[in-house]
């Protein structure tokens, strides 16, 4: 289970050598909690400046100056009125130059005629970017609605509204389906995937069906977000 321990960029805290020291303790307890430093307004708005990407570097050095050497994560939430979908972008490069992973939390959009495009914007940036490892939304229902963004219509029948079905079109594109591919006399084929996890069985189909079903074989890769080419070699 991951710990999320809540770190304000605020000024008043600017200067304190007790996120550190949180850190340190909290990884002393646990060697496998993964831990993150906390964070709003880092890529929704442009105009606060405690919470600017520079700010946030600069406090993820005053934690390692302050005698922490751990494992940590970068922790944004994604509470979106308006977004600025190229300043998230750049907000996102800026912080994933750490080298840290990034996590985008809380997602929603405020309510309103355009609230479905703005949330596939953001989702698809957010999913894009090679530093981010993970994204989770705000938008549990409850007896009383939810917070800003509700997936479904909730207690009438749970049909989707027009964000689930943007939810859903992400899933159904970039985390499920099948494809199919021959290779050529070689044992070689090419295609361009999303990166994620991947399962691949293959077959000799030159060969009777009950024996290509029990020769069956499968194999599992993985593939980051990335420019590069990744070649994956199956000695079968």
């Amino acid at each position: 289970m991951g710990i999320c321990i809540l770190i304000s960029l605020k000024p008043n805290l600017v200067q304190s050598t007790a996120p550190s020291k949180f850190f340190t303790t909290t990884r002393a307890l646990d060697r496998h909690a993964a831990l993150f430093l906390n964070e709003f307004n880092t890529i929704e708005l442009t105009g606060d400046k405690a919470s600017w990407p520079y700010s946030y570097l600069w406090k993820i050095k005053q934690i390692w100056a302050g005698g922490y050497n751990g494992p940590l994560s970068i922790w944004l939430e994604g509470h979106f009125t308006n977004p600025n979908i190229p300043y998230m972008r750049s907000a996102m490069d800026k912080l994933g130059s750490s080298g840290l992973p990034i996590w985008i939390t809380e997602v929603d959009v405020q309510s309103g005629p355009n609230q479905e495009t703005l949330f596939d914007q953001v989702l698809r940036e957010a999913h894009a970017h090679p530093s981010v490892k993970g994204i989770i939304l705000w938008s549990a229902w409850s007896p009383q609605g939810c917070y800003r963004m509700c997936l479904t219509h909730g207690h009438i029948n749970f049909k989707n509204l027009p964000a689930g079905d943007v939810m859903d079109r992400m899933i159904h594109k970039h985390f499920s389906g099948v494809f199919t591919a021959t290779t050529d006399d070689n044992g070689f084929t090419e295609t361009s995937l999303i990166h994620g996890d991947y399962e691949v069985s293959f077959a000799d189909y030159n060969q009777s069906e009950k024996y290509m079903t029990s020769a069956r074989m499968s194999q599992h890769f993985e593939i980051e977000a990335s420019e590069d080419i990744l070649h994956v070699k199956i000695l079968a």
